[in-house]
């Protein structure tokens, strides 16, 4: 995630400071493009320790975009308890 933001940052993206309040975090920022400012905002709710519900929207001059993501812990991974180490995920390579 951080990488993705410093890329964006590096193309002009303008970040707005993180916004807490109690278990709902928002993040918002604008990057311009060829057809006009993009304005994205992303809430996310802590629903308790093992759900979240993540709000986000797009606007651009033409729409609106809204999408919507409800996530809940189901169990531990098979063959993993919690605390095993996490094994990074590998980049795709790229084909000319």
């Amino acid at each position: 995630m951080r990488e993705k933001m410093e890329t964006l940052k590096k193309k002009g993206c303008q970040f707005a400071p993180l916004k807490r309040n109690s278990d709902r975090y928002i993040s918002s920022w604008v990057c311009q493009t060829p057809t006009g400012a993009m304005r994205f905002r992303d809430v996310l709710l802590a629903k308790d320790v093992d759900s979240y519900e993540d709000l986000s929207e797009t606007h651009t001059r033409q729409r609106v975009m809204q999408q919507r993501i409800e996530a809940a812990r189901r169990g531990e991974c098979p063959g993993m308890g919690s605390g095993a180490p996490l094994t990074p995920t590998r980049k795709p390579t790229r084909r000319p």
